[in-house]
């Protein structure tokens, strides 16, 4: 697990930095105050098996994201059932506008919530996105465009 602070080294304790409880590595404890260590996985032993590279491992990194189409299946799947929106969210325990917000796609629900709609409607709603690292390629006309060009500049209109 990496450091919430600064993601450069293993996280080997939860610490409240600020209010608020972060799994810290060494160097980053001291910002705060250490609540409970993290027990660091075991090693495995030499010889035993490698796995196969991860996609990660290849330089490529993997986020989790909800299914950008989820307004539409959640009203299909939440019909299918006979389910009012009120009904349903009841079931989810939350109120009944937020799935409105939800289904009319005024709003995304977090990765948790969307675990949870999983669960209830038996559909796969979160995704994985591959993102790959390296430079934004831009076109041609972006080139030479700096920042000043977006911003307006004080007294011209």
């Amino acid at each position: 697990m990496e450091c919430e602070m600064c993601g450069n080294a293993n996280a080997v304790a939860v610490a409240r930095v600020e209010g608020v409880d972060m799994s810290v590595c060494a160097r980053c404890a001291g910002h705060g105050v250490v609540r409970r260590e993290i027990e660091q996985p075991q090693k495995k032993p030499k010889g035993a098996p490698r796995k196969a590279a991860t996609q990660a491992q290849r330089g490529d990194e993997l986020v989790e994201s909800v299914h950008p189409d989820i307004a539409r299946m959640l009203h299909a799947h939440r019909e299918r059932l006979s389910l009012t929106q009120e009904d349903f969210a009841k079931r989810l325990n939350i109120r009944s506008s937020v799935y409105q917000h939800y289904e009319a796609g005024t709003t995304v629900p977090d990765i948790a919530l969307a675990r949870r709609l999983e669960h209830e409607l038996h559909v796969p709603l979160v995704v994985h996105i591959k993102l790959a690292k390296g430079p934004v390629s831009t076109g041609e006309e972006a080139a030479g465009m700096t920042l000043a060009d977006f911003v307006k500049k004080k007294g011209k209109k």
